[in-house]
């Protein structure tokens, strides 16, 4: 009968480091997305900084599509985060010099720390037969 109880107590013994070592692979994984993360807002503000101040010119293969500016801009003010008013992609690659931006960041809502909210679904959705993946996640829970 010990030996029965050993084996259990080996068993939870490995099975608590196992999920000792995923947590700190998560956390670890976690940080290093969270300093990836910061480097590309830096790297990004810097170049903002560079366009404003004609320091730096864009070519026509940097500039962003519009429909993409136009996807991220929804995606921003959906979830309440600051939407700077840029100067599109023709008027950077014009060079006027009037290429300043609103320094002021407009927001679609109060602006949270942390975890992004969900969007809200839409009201009516156009096919009732759509079973994608984007669709189904969309809809949210008895939907």
């Amino acid at each position: 009968m010990a030996g029965r109880f050993a084996d259990f107590d080996d068993a939870f013994a490995t099975f608590s480091n196992e999920v000792d070592d995923a947590v700190t692979r998560a956390s670890r994984a976690a940080a290093e997305a969270r300093a990836e993360t910061e480097s590309f807002r830096t790297n990004t503000k810097e170049l903002i900084r560079k366009v404003q101040l004609n320091e730096e010119k864009p070519e026509a293969e940097d500039v962003t599509a519009d429909e993409l500016r136009g996807a991220a801009e929804t995606f921003r003010t959906n979830n309440g985060l600051p939407v700077e008013q840029l100067p599109s992609g023709e008027e950077l690659l014009a060079g006027d010099g009037e290429q300043q931006a609103d320094p002021a960041p407009q927001t679609g809502g109060p602006q949270r720390v942390g975890t992004p909210r969900r969007p809200a679904p839409a009201a009516a959705y156009e096919d009732e037969e759509d079973f994608s993946l984007e669709d189904y996640m969309d809809r949210g829970p008895g939907a």
